[in-house]
């Protein structure tokens, strides 16, 4: 699982969202949340991706907590957990 720490919006890597290598996952979560603590985008599809938006407006530039979990196609459970930054 490859996952980027930064998305630039108006940039190149514009969009937010784990590459999975092998395999297609099943029970799939990612869930990103404000620097509050508020869930801010959820999807349960791994082709959908975060662009950096609230309710459509842009968020502001910082650090975003992100939670994505999957069980993998060997029936491997994944959680990870980390921050991604969203530079304008």
């Amino acid at each position: 699982v490859y996952i980027p720490n930064a998305i630039a919006p108006n940039g190149i890597n514009n969009e937010f969202k784990p590459v999975i290598v092998f395999g297609n996952p099943t029970n799939y979560s990612m869930r990103i949340f404000n620097r509050w603590g508020a869930l801010i985008f959820e999807t349960n599809s791994p082709d959908e991706s975060w662009l950096g938006t609230q309710n459509g407006d842009k968020v502001v530039s910082g650090g975003y907590p992100y939670n994505i979990s999957f069980i993998a196609s060997d029936g491997t459970s994944v959680e990870k957990v980390g921050i991604v930054t969203v530079i304008y």
